[in-house]
């Protein structure tokens, strides 16, 4: 007998319950403290058998197996190391665990060993485990449920175990096995009744979660009625608890929600409001006894609630409680100054280089330049991630001016898009200075007074003539800084413009109306246009119209056409930075010609 099945004997006539963690941190102790070296690799298959993750089958680590790697390492170079790696399994490994199945007794030990010889042997040996390592796996899991646990940690196996029993039942039905099925089935319901606790969520709902909706599972009707209504007397405990604040809301949440979902599915919608009124009492409460902005999240995370369960009224009374608290969510926030110089001599050598060539040289460099690099951001935006971590894993939420949550970004791996665009907005604002700088330099360098730029803008065919008194106004307004003027009067006519070279290309720029007539359609229409994003590409790159739609139409960006032709921002709001990005875009359209004038 060696080392390692001495330990293995210790832990499998242990009257306490343990995890697969402490049996491996046990035997790599014992490996380490003997000098035992990895080439005796029968010792280390035990090592190997404890240290894999479970529940891994749904995870791009292309095995395709339950079990899986408990640590993946980035390599840096476009490879990964996996702890422990799939690669170290052999035949001669399957053939171990199948004797320890065999010779173990206590639950831990003997559902692991046989659940990997069940997971492993079709993918290592090539033929499918004999039946028994599944009935193995079965009975040792629900032989989990009778051990007894007051000399462990309970709350953690309260939580490990009904994962275990919900494989068991899984592997029962793949294998056609309806004793076990029931027994399975029994033993989740069973657990929770002897395990759950109101005050900790973690130790119920479980058989909910895995037997409701799962018609393999075969559930009596006596069985499908107690799990409900086991949910809704506990539903009834924690709503007449004393518990207060998120302590209440955290127990409450889950058992509603569940049953809501669950009403709905059976088309007995006045039970989901019921249930979700419950949850509606436990969120207000929260919220009244909150800060402002805290407040708000709340009221918005219950008014969603509301009017996914058909309670507009209640939702719509929410929406008057936002309102209200908006004044208050913004007298929160506190403003960050960051102050930057850039020498003299910086911006006099970034506007000769960018300004060198000629007019039309310049002002081709200006356009294209300034055009944000999706993939440029992306790759900064992961570098920032991986470097301050916490802050992209948890979702943000925009306020505008007035208090009023405009978005809500996910994390970055969970909503990518709406944290780039977040990231490219925070790149425009950093390059304010330099737009600035270009701009100030072409008018200032080539002596383009207002004719002259609107001569070039009308240089391209999409920017119509009938529009030039507009244009001309507008221009105007922007050389004598009148910006709240530019804005209003130059944003309609990109709009325009963008409609027209749509048209120009066959596409369609009209939209149904409720009075049997057509709409123009607007920016928000247009800019998503499969035949617009392909003339916009062919002509500036893959990315203007991401840059178009962050701009001019996107809450989660600038979003200035939708701010300032909805009355949305204020006077004060419009300066420079936005009408120094109007005109780039002007800029960027006019250099839009006929093929035949290209040609020539």
């Amino acid at each position: 007998m060696n080392l390692i099945d001495d330990m293995i004997s210790i832990f499998d006539a242990s009257e306490e319950l343990y995890s697969e963690r402490d049996v491996a941190t046990g035997i790599r102790t014992k490996l380490i403290e003997s000098n035992i070296p990895k080439s005796d690799t029968e010792q280390f298959y035990d090592l190997m058998a404890f240290e894999f993750a479970e529940n891994c089958q749904d995870k791009d680590n292309g095995w395709g197996t339950y079990f899986g790697p408990f640590m993946t390492l980035d390599n840096g170079d476009g490879t990964f190391s996996e702890s422990p790696s799939i690669q170290e399994i052999t035949p001669e490994c399957i053939i171990h665990w199948a004797q320890r199945a065999q010779q173990v007794k206590h639950p831990v030990l003997k559902s692991r060993y046989a659940h990997l010889v069940w997971d492993f042997s079709k993918r290592i040996i090539g033929n499918a485990a004999p039946i028994d390592y599944a009935r193995i796996t079965i009975d040792s899991s629900i032989e989990l449920t009778s051990v007894v646990y007051e000399k462990y940690d309970a709350i953690l196996f309260k939580v490990v175990v009904p994962k275990k029993l919900a494989r068991a039942l899984s592997i029962a039905i793949s294998v056609k096995d309806e004793p076990r099925i029931k027994l399975a089935v029994e033993a989740l319901i069973s657990y929770e009744n002897r395990v759950g606790q109101d005050e900790y969520p973690a130790t119920w709902g479980f058989s909910f979660d895995h037997l409701l909706g799962n018609k393999k599972a075969g559930l009596s009707a006596e069985q499908k009625e107690k799990i409900i209504q086991d949910l809704e007397a506990r539903l009834d405990r924690i709503s007449n608890s004393e518990a207060v604040g998120n302590e209440k809301r955290w127990c409450i949440e889950p058992a509603a929600i569940r049953l809501a979902q669950y009403y709905q599915r059976e088309k007995s919608p006045d039970d989901a409001k019921r249930v979700i009124l419950k949850l509606g009492d436990a969120f207000s409460q929260l919220a009244e006894n909150s800060a402002p902005l805290i407040a708000s999240s709340h009221y918005e995370e219950l008014r969603s609630l509301y009017q996914q369960y058909g309670l507009s009224d209640e939702a719509k009374q929410l929406e008057v409680k936002l309102a209200e608290l908006g004044p208050k969510v913004v007298s929160e926030f506190k403003r960050v100054p960051f102050r930057y110089e850039i020498k003299q001599e910086v911006i006099e050598a970034y506007t000769a280089e960018i300004l060198e060539g000629g007019l039309e040289t310049s002002l081709a460099r200006i356009a294209i330049q300034f055009i944000p690099n999706k993939q440029q951001a992306e790759n900064s935006l992961k570098d920032i991630a991986n470097q301050c971590p916490l802050s992209y894993t948890i979702r943000n939420q925009m306020y505008d001016h007035d208090g009023r949550l405009v978005a809500n970004i996910d994390s970055i791996d969970n909503d990518l898009d709406g944290r780039l665009i977040g990231h490219i907005s925070q790149t425009l604002q950093f390059e304010m200075p330099f737009l600035h700088f270009a701009l100030t330099g072409l008018i200032e360098k080539y002596s383009l007074a207002k004719d002259d730029i609107v001569s070039l803008v009308l240089e391209s065919p999409i920017f119509t003539a009938d529009k030039q008194g507009i244009i001309d106004a507008g221009v105007d307004a922007y050389l004598n800084d009148n910006h709240l003027v530019a804005a209003h009067l130059l944003i309609p006519q990109i709009e325009a413009a963008i409609r027209n070279l749509l048209r120009m290309a066959n596409g369609s720029i009209y939209r149904p109306n409720k009075n049997g007539g057509f709409d123009y359609r607007t920016l928000g229409d247009l800019l998503p246009d499969g035949l617009f994003k392909k003339i916009i590409t062919d002509i500036f790159g893959d990315d203007a119209n991401l840059y178009f739609r962050i701009l001019f139409n996107d809450k989660r960006g600038w979003n200035i056409r939708n701010d300032i032709c909805h009355g949305i921002l204020g006077s004060d709001a419009i300066q420079k930075p936005i009408t120094d990005r109007i005109m780039h875009v002007l800029i960027l359209l006019s250099r839009i010609r006929p093929v035949e004038e290209i040609n020539k």
